[in-house]
């Protein structure tokens, strides 16, 4: 039976934000009448405010700056909050899509503000309780046997995944990111699961393999790979990608001296990774790359507006439900978990693409309602939570969170002993950075894939008495 360790400090940290988050929340659902400029100020910084100081707590509970719970919250809020903070702060930036629909703006901000604070809330109450948790089974078997098996998988899954990437990229040349997802629309399903099981397999060969060469040459083709994704203009996996493999480098170092550096390198690299972005957009529409680097001045702001972008899709959807649309009422949940653990191309009733179909209703709503734009919004968890329950949904953000950051919480950083687990949280850290802006599909899908598929892979090929510790 696993035992749950309270910290008194800590719980007496959450009650506090407990008090901040329940009472800021009701104060501003009073204020959702009042449509005016000052509110949605008020509401942005206070929120931001009672954010910040969530953050502080986690940091302090937990030990560790840079973990991977502050990393996801920190995503959270930039993806469904950035724009709605440039517009508190009155700082200038394209704003035409959510003038549009001004006239919801308090009450998304409302809703934001409280989601982000709730999150936040998640975080703490996460790491106000330490669970001792046995040992995963994979720990039995012997770390050379699952480098030699990992090293397998990554090869298998390499020969796929980089000849198809550099195959994209030469599309990407010719036509840019339309011509590249015209490609992808034709790969068979099983190519496009080998591919995506190629990232899990290079992170497990990073953690197991002992060979320095091997993990530099490991570490050098996914580098290659991540750089390649994001110029073929898939940017989310790519950035994210190279994020994930600087942070995993920090997050192996024992040494607190050599630790300290590597968040140097860790904070560099994430600054380079800002412009990085820049390029990658301008490659994937053909604007100017050398324009892209030198015009970096108002570069943060321009990321917080392209990020905060996220925050558009709970406009429309809140034009759009309950008027003419009904609310999901928990289907679009259920069938996002079953459309994300099941695959499609394994099921030949086609049961399971119905169901994946009805779980991205959103998009037919968006191409219904909004079809004058010829770019894809995106989607976010704040307009899943809304469609499906209304304000209710709020509620379902903290749920959603505590279940998220109870996985990226699993592991003890400071501790450094245990290279599943640790595998575990980087690859649902690659996969979750960006779930802020897509729905609760991704969840089911990474948990599916990078770890249930991984275990069952290791089970079989590992599970012999003489492959036992």
């Amino acid at each position: 039976m696993n035992k749950i360790v309270v910290n008194k400090k800590s719980i007496d940290r959450f009650l506090v934000c407990l008090v901040l988050t329940v009472g800021f929340s009701i104060y501003m659902l009073l204020q959702r009448g009042q449509n005016s400029d000052s509110s949605v100020r008020l509401c942005v910084l206070f929120s931001l405010c009672v954010f910040a100081f969530e953050l502080y707590c986690i940091v302090k509970n937990s030990g560790v700056l840079f973990n991977p719970m502050v990393i996801f919250l920190a995503s959270f809020y930039l993806f469904q909050n950035g724009q709605l903070l440039l517009l508190a702060l009155g700082v200038d930036f394209n704003d035409f899509y959510i003038q549009t629909l001004r006239q919801h703006t308090l009450n998304v901000a409302v809703f934001s503000s409280i989601s982000n604070m709730l999150a936040g809330l998640a975080g703490v109450l996460v790491t106000a309780q330490k669970v001792k948790k046995k040992n995963c089974f994979v720990n039995s078997y012997k770390d050379n046997v699952i480098a030699k098996y990992v090293f397998i998988g990554f090869l298998l899954t390499g020969m796929v995944a980089v000849p198809l990437v550099v195959y994209k990229f030469t599309y990407a040349l010719r036509g840019g990111y339309a011509a590249v997802r015209s490609l992808e629309n034709t790969i068979p399903s099983l190519i496009n699961i080998v591919e995506y099981m190629f990232v899990p397999f290079s992170f497990l060969v990073l953690f197991y393999e002992k060979t320095k060469l091997k993990q530099q040459i490991v570490r050098s083709i996914v580098i290659f790979w991540f750089i390649i994704t994001a110029l073929c203009g898939d940017r989310t996996t790519g950035i994210v990608g190279l994020f994930i493999t600087v942070f995993i480098q920090y997050s192996t170092e024992k040494n607190n001296i050599k630790r300290k550096k590597r968040a140097v390198t860790l904070i560099v690299a994430s600054m380079l990774l800002m412009v990085f972005i820049e390029v990658a957009y301008a490659f994937r529409t053909g604007g100017d790359i050398i324009g892209a680097v030198s015009g970096s001045k108002n570069l943060l702001t321009k990321l917080i507006s392209e990020f905060g972008f996220s925050c558009f899709p709970l406009f429309t959807m809140m034009n759009i439900v309950p008027s003419c649309e009904p609310f999901l009422y928990g289907k679009g949940y259920l069938f996002s978990m079953i459309g994300g653990i099941i695959p499609s191309s394994l099921d030949i009733t086609g049961t399971i693409s119905k169901i994946n179909h009805e779980s991205r209703i959103f998009e037919q709503w968006q191409t219904q309602y909004y079809g004058q734009y010829s770019f894809g919004f995106g989607f976010s968890l704040n307009s899943e939570a809304y469609i499906n329950f209304g304000w209710f949904g709020l509620i379902a953000i903290f749920l959603v969170c505590l279940f998220v950051l109870g996985y990226l919480r699993r592991f003890d950083f400071k501790q450094n002993n245990n290279k599943f687990e640790m595998y575990a949280v980087c690859i649902l850290l690659f996969s979750w950075l960006t779930l802020p802006r897509r729905d609760s599909y991704y969840i089911w899908k990474a948990l599916a894939y990078c770890i249930w598929l991984i275990k069952l892979y290791l089970m079989i090929f590992c599970k012999k008495k003489r492959y036992l510790k």
